[in-house]
């Protein structure tokens, strides 16, 4: 398990691996969600969106929140960018309070 885990140290690759991963599921469910969602995959839908999903989940709620405020102003590039640097930054957030908690239960 040592080597294992010194071979991957950089925790920044697997921000960004989770990251992407985790913004191309929410980008599919948001497109299946738009064209009818067949009622099967509902719970999985939601079961992602609540737990691996949620740091995107969040980006989209606080950009929603935006642009209800400041809607005219801002151009859809510029939702997206808005999108994809807060989904980013709760990701990265997401992660080093998982790689803490972990580690203060090692020590417990």
């Amino acid at each position: 398990m040592a080597r294992t885990s010194k071979i991957f140290q950089p925790h920044g690759q697997f921000i960004a691996i989770w990251w992407l991963v985790g913004f191309a599921i929410t980008a599919i469910v948001i497109g299946l969600g738009d064209f009818g969602l067949p009622l099967w995959i509902t719970p999985i839908c939601i079961l992602w969106a609540l737990t691996a999903g949620l740091p995107t989940l969040l980006a989209l709620i606080a950009t929603a929140a935006v642009v209800t405020v400041f809607g005219e102003f801002i151009p859809p590039a510029g939702l997206v960018i808005c999108v994809t640097v807060l989904s980013f930054g709760a990701h990265c957030a997401a992660f080093y309070f998982l790689m803490r908690l972990r580690k203060n239960w090692r020590t417990r």
